[in-house]
């Protein structure tokens, strides 16, 4: 993985580390997702679909837009058996505790997020 690549899946990874864990808590103590959540889900497929590059490359009115809808997704799909991993980030809301803070959350290790590293020598 190239440095340009490693830096904009770090910051992915980070914006997903501090958004995610929130809206899965808010799921938690709502009871889940519901049948309205599953379908909100299968548009963010269908949007992402189109517009996921923006996440990737950065696309005036696309990209926060996506982000936004990639991480609703998360957080929904985290109820799925074993969760979701995505840009080295686990998250699943069975192993999630409802927490009063992302720092607990880590300290639990109940969220994991795996910081991505570069291959030494590797060409971008």
């Amino acid at each position: 993985m190239g440095e340009q690549q490693a830096r904009t899946y770090g910051l992915i990874a980070a914006h997903l580390d501090a958004t995610v864990p929130p809206l899965i808590q808010e799921l938690v103590e709502q009871g889940g997702p519901t049948d309205s959540h599953y379908q909100r889900l299968r548009e963010h497929g269908r949007y992402l679909a189109e517009h996921g590059d923006a996440i990737l490359f950065a696309q005036p009115g696309k990209t926060s837009e996506a982000m936004n809808r990639l991480v609703e997704g998360l957080a929904i799909l985290a109820f799925c058996p074993g969760g979701i991993r995505v840009f080295g980030c686990e998250f699943d809301a069975r192993r999630m505790p409802v927490l009063s803070n992302l720092d607990d959350a880590r300290a639990s290790g109940s969220l994991v997020c795996i910081t991505p590293h570069t291959d030494e020598g590797a060409s971008s």
